[in-house]
């Protein structure tokens, strides 16, 4: 009887402390097209991937007022509404695409502000195994990891969601009639196909139709560089990003302006329990085919833990680095690092690091003999939100 006891005992010790291996994206996504907060009824494209009795977290990631006039305001954030809110939710039932929720949802959506439900995976106990990610943002999902461990969480690699954030501008080069001194591009808008200003970052404001190129900041994306060959400026987050740089030029040789980089992503403040993406970088203004995209925002993180032991590893959120050199364009800001929020259900201290940097933005060759061209600006930091020290 004492060994048959002693062998239950000790499966019983092993089932309850036994690690879940996790790696990878553990996280489903799907898009929100219809909430009734009455009934709780939460559609979505597909719920395939949702059962009943699964927790999932509804976050909202765009949907900003910005100024729109044609100035330096422009981008200056005039009503952040439901943007970087966020709650978990408990799946009571389906019915065909569209998930039930248990109780009343505590925050209202705007739903063009791209509005998403994520799985929220709950172990007893788990172990990183390999590198954990979420899926990349791609302007309707992603970009968030999500879980729980109701007891222990080791890790034995890192957890990682760098450049999974808001995306960088894009750089492309069109048709251009850059005419020496008389080059002047200001504006703080033009049209996506137009080539006086490169494309701006993605931040919590949507892109505004005709408005998607220029210097100006687009919420907490960075604006583009302005014709001739200046720079994108870098993402923000909760603070601001940096202003590109502009393209130099010898007075006396008659080349083309470039001094209207991209601004720096504006800052989200007062925002307070609030979590956003990071925004990403401005593109670079090029007419050569050799400027750099604006680097991605670092993505989201929500981890809830009794401890953790993660001694020489890390969370990583950073905003993405352009590494490529522009070499006779405009080179692209960087991007914004992401947020990270940590609950911790006991008072044992965290041993690990995380790490919310901005992006740097991307060099540019300089090797003429009568012109500097832009660099790109650097992302700001991210947002850390933790119960623990």
């Amino acid at each position: 009887m004492r060994i048959v006891a002693l062998l239950i005992f000790s499966f019983s010790t092993l089932f309850l402390f036994a690690q879940t291996p996790i790696e990878g994206v553990i996280n489903e996504y799907a898009r929100v097209d219809f909430i009734d907060y009455c009934d709780g009824k939460i559609a979505v494209p597909d719920a395939a991937q949702f059962e009943a009795g699964d927790q999932i977290i509804v976050i909202q990631m765009q949907g900003a007022i910005i100024n729109e006039n044609n100035g330096v305001n422009f981008g200056n954030i005039n009503n952040v509404r439901s943007a970087g809110l966020y709650e978990v939710a408990t799946i009571d039932r389906k019915i065909g695409d569209t998930v039930i929720v248990q109780n009343y949802l505590v925050n209202e959506y705007d739903l063009d502000g791209s509005v998403q439900i994520v799985s929220y995976p709950k172990y007893n106990n788990a172990i990183i195994t390999n590198e954990l990610t979420a899926k990349s943002w791609d302007g309707e999902t992603g970009g968030v990891l999500a879980f729980s461990v109701e007891n222990d969480l080791t890790f034995d690699a890192n957890i990682n969601v760098d450049g999974k954030g808001f995306r960088g501008g894009n750089s492309a080069s069109l048709a251009n009639d850059c005419s020496g001194a008389l080059n002047n591009a200001s504006l703080y808008f033009y049209p996506e196909d137009n080539w006086r200003g490169a494309q701006k970052g993605e931040g919590i404001a949507k892109k505004i139709i005709n408005k998607e190129n220029g210097r100006g900041a687009q919420a907490t994306g960075g604006g583009g560089g302005n014709d001739h060959n200046a720079g994108g400026g870098g993402g923000a987050n909760i603070s601001r990003g940096g202003r590109g740089g502009d393209r130099i030029t010898n007075f006396l040789t008659g080349d083309c302006k470039g001094d209207n980089p991209g601004i720096g992503g504006k800052a989200a403040t007062n925002v307070n329990e609030r979590i956003f993406m990071g925004g990403g970088g401005g593109a670079g203004h090029s007419n050569n085919d050799l400027g750099s995209d604006g680097g991605n925002g670092g993505g989201i993180v929500i981890m809830e833990v009794a401890t953790a032991t993660m001694q020489n590893f890390s969370i990583f959120a950073r905003g993405e680095t352009v590494d490529r050199i522009a070499a006779g364009d405009g080179a692209g800001g960087g991007g914004a690092g992401g947020s990270v929020v940590l609950k911790l259900n006991s008072t044992a201290p965290l041993a690990g690091s995380i790490n919310l940097q901005g992006g740097n933005g991307g060099a540019a060759n300089n090797d003429f003999s009568s012109t500097c061209f832009g660099p790109g600006g650097g992302g700001s930091g991210g947002h850390y939100i933790s119960n623990s020290s």
